[in-house]
């Protein structure tokens, strides 16, 4: 039994949301491939390392953006909205470093790629860490859902 979430029913036609917001949703909302065994595609290139280097780096510098404030629906969903704000952040830097990376290539300037190639990965590795988180909270939002019946869910 597949529950759908209040956000796939509004990205699929719900009218109350402009064209801006359903194209946010749209991007946002994990795609089949990332949904593939909960996430196993982002494990599979070694996501869980990554984000326990940033467990770490949050519990050192005291950033709280990191965790789940409380396992209740609205914690849930509100950590779901701070992975889109952390990869709003993230994405506009992996664009232009992939295809600074790709210039650099094609231009022979192998020097430059290797320069630019780390600090793509510090902007690819937290975009792919929310895009993998968001697959984890939906599929516990889901869960949630489905044991409570009906609960009206904001997320994924």
């Amino acid at each position: 039994m597949t529950v759908s979430t209040e956000l796939e029913r509004e990205v699929s036609g719900g009218a109350s949301r402009g064209l801006g917001q359903k194209l946010m949703d749209m991007y946002f909302l994990p795609k089949r491939i990332e949904k593939w065994k909960n996430g196993r595609l982002y494990e599979l290139l070694g996501i869980r390392t990554f984000k326990k280097v940033c467990v770490q780096m949050a519990n050192t510098f005291g950033w709280d953006n990191y965790f789940i404030a409380d396992g209740s629906l609205e914690g849930l969903n509100a950590y779901e909205k701070r992975t889109r704000v952390n990869e709003a952040i993230h994405s506009p830097f992996t664009l232009v470093f992939t295809y600074q990376i790709i210039s650099f290539l094609i231009e022979g300037s192998y020097l430059g790629a290797v320069i630019v190639g780390p600090i793509w990965l510090l902007n690819a590795l937290p975009t792919a860490l929310q895009r993998y988180n968001r697959v984890k909270i939906g599929s516990v939002l889901q869960r949630m859902a489905s044991r409570k019946g009906t609960v009206k869910l904001s997320a994924v």
